[in-house]
């Protein structure tokens, strides 16, 4: 079972989560030990806090899971079940046909497979969200069309 964590004060669990990412763990935990399967946590690769590090840590040596940095890609296809709070990683676990616990309120929750392909084709943009390089504006068109704002 793969249980991916999101940044500590992401918005997507400050606002659609009535858990954080330890209590995340410990239900996760809890999960992996009804189906007698392996729990792997991978923190979020963004996660700069210290101290809320040190607090996985410490939950990991109290509940005795594996804590990895590899790729999520192969976590992903590695594992059986995935569990996460809300995080994008469900969508592309349920993407690949894999079973998702989703732990928040996450748009893709009850997505059937018609539901979850017309998400990808239809609402998704392919947006590199990093890069320094500006958005064309057709595609700043669309992405406001999606959210209703035009």
């Amino acid at each position: 079972m793969f249980c991916t964590k999101q940044v500590r004060h992401d918005s997507q669990i400050l606002i659609h989560s009535d858990l954080d990412n330890l209590a995340a763990i410990e239900k996760a935990h809890a999960l992996s030990r009804e189906i007698g399967a392996r729990l792997v946590v991978k923190p979020h690769p963004a996660e700069t806090d210290r101290g809320y590090l040190g607090k996985i840590y410490d939950l990991k040596r109290q509940l005795g899971f594996y804590l990895t940095s590899d790729n999520t890609i192969k976590l992903i296809q590695n594992a059986q079940f995935i569990v996460t709070i809300n995080s994008t990683v469900g969508l592309e676990a349920k993407i690949m046909g894999k079973d998702v616990y989703v732990l928040g309120r996450a748009i893709y929750t009850n997505f059937d497979e018609g539901m979850l392909a017309n998400y990808v084709m239809k609402y998704l943009l392919n947006i590199n969200y990093f890069s320094r390089n500006p958005i064309s504006t057709d595609t700043v068109r669309l992405l406001l069309e999606r959210a209703d704002v035009c």
